[in-house]
């Protein structure tokens, strides 16, 4: 066997205890009204995905709970910057979030359905649980984001643009990523919560309300299974995207402004071509064989790079491999072990 399906195997064998639980309780209480067993379910499943109006009324559920999704988590996050740069704004959306985290979402569907109608609730529902999560969260972040880089790139007269894209952002998503993996399932919960309640029609709300109505237990547990599976799809696409977003904003904070650029890499060199006055004014940073470190302790070694007026350097390695070491070297705050360093911040 290969290891995929081997992986696949190691993982469904703790739920096989589970469903035979569920079989034997299913037979103890003896009625497939009042509990369907895993069969049942399991054939109820297979003739909901054979019919024409399931894609449709998936598509209906996930249309609206993913439009909530994605605006209260962009707006959250847009709302905790602002908020990080002016305190001011985070003290005035500090009782909203609150009350927001704390009030029941069923006592917010029910106004929701007086203000708005059954179509639109699901997707409102959606955004008013996502979004005091994903806000308290990116402003958790922001208050870790390490000062010492963003002083160096204030040091270099860095734009606030491209700090964020380059410095913020990265240091932002590692608590984005691990709160996007509970909201996900959040927003799914909410938005079938609110269809539940409003019945509009298509929703998988209401074909879960149409089985309790006919006391059809097995399609109940047939919809619950679609709703966790497309939890799940979405938690992981969504995760995914997110995930890459750290490498796509740095290569964005490079063509931000102005289109030449300069990548550098700790260890590395990597230089765009030159045109014009540029190219006969000389670097303005000159690295030759620079070694970097603290008291004769070499943190990186090996730095050849030359930097014009108007370049755009990115610095991305590791955790440890001697980013910050670096431009403090070149910014004139620790001097260089070996090689050369000229740079106008320097003396």
């Amino acid at each position: 066997m290969t290891r995929r399906p081997k992986d696949i195997l190691r993982r469904l064998a703790p739920v096989v205890p589970w469903i035979l639980a569920w079989q034997v309780a299913s037979l103890v209480v003896g009625s497939s009204i009042l509990l369907a067993g895993p069969v049942d379910t399991a054939l109820r499943l297979l003739a909901l995905l054979g019919e024409k109006s399931f894609l449709a009324t998936v598509g209906f559920s996930l249309a609206r709970i993913a439009l909530g999704f994605l605006l209260a988590f962009a707006l959250a996050v847009v709302l905790a910057l602002v908020g990080h740069r002016h305190p001011l704004v985070d003290r005035l959306l500090s009782p909203g979030v609150s009350a927001l985290k704390s009030v029941p979402i069923v006592c917010v569907i029910v106004l929701l359905l007086m203000w708005v109608g059954s179509r639109s609730v699901s997707a409102i529902a959606v955004f008013l649980a996502v979004f005091p999560a994903v806000y308290l969260s990116c402003r958790e972040a922001l208050l870790h984001v390490d000062p010492k880089v963003s002083q160096m790139l204030g040091v270099f007269g860095v734009a606030p643009v491209r700090r964020l894209l380059a410095h913020t952002w990265p240091q932002v998503l590692p608590y984005l990523v691990g709160t996007s993996r509970n909201v996900c399932g959040m927003a799914w919960k909410a938005g079938v919560a609110a269809e539940l309640i409003g019945s509009p029609m298509g929703s998988i709300g209401e074909r879960i309300y149409n089985s309790k109505l006919l006391l059809d237990t097995a399609e109940l547990f047939a919809w619950t299974i679609v709703v966790v599976v497309m939890s799940w799809l979405c938690e992981r696409a969504f995760v995914a995207v997110l995930a890459r977003t750290g490498s796509w904003s740095q290569h964005l904070s490079l063509r931000v402004g102005r289109p030449r650029s300069a990548c550098a890499q700790t260890g590395t060199r990597h230089q765009a071509g030159r045109q014009g006055q540029a190219a006969s004014a000389g670097p303005t940073i000159l690295l030759k064989d620079a070694s970097v470190g603290y008291e004769g302790a070499v943190v990186a070694s090996g730095f050849n790079l030359a930097v014009l007026p108007g370049d755009h350097v990115l610095l991305a390695d590791r955790s440890g491999a001697g980013k910050t070491t670096l431009l403090r070297t070149v910014a004139g705050l620790q001097d260089v072990l070996a090689g050369t360093c000229t740079c106008p911040a320097r003396p």
